[in-house]
């Protein structure tokens, strides 16, 4: 699960850091931007259950190639 980021608070941490305000607001508004990238678990999941059904009827289809090859059904 990813959280909301808050900018202002971490603008606020890395002034009390040491940073001017300016240079602090700037790295948390650049760390926000960057966080559309992420990738989620949800995000994996979908295209991994995708791959399994996928995966499921492939078998399913060379089990049923092996019977009408047997039975010289092809």
């Amino acid at each position: 699960m990813i959280t909301a980021f808050d900018t202002l608070t971490v603008s606020k941490d890395l002034q009390q850091a040491g940073l001017e305000q300016s240079h602090a607001e700037a790295i948390a508004l650049a760390i926000e931007q960057s966080q559309g990238d992420l990738v989620t678990k949800q995000d994996i999941a979908l295209p991994k259950s995708g791959i399994d059904q996928l995966r499921s009827e492939m078998k399913i289809g060379i089990s049923q190639l092996k019977s009408e090859i047997r039975s010289g059904n092809n």
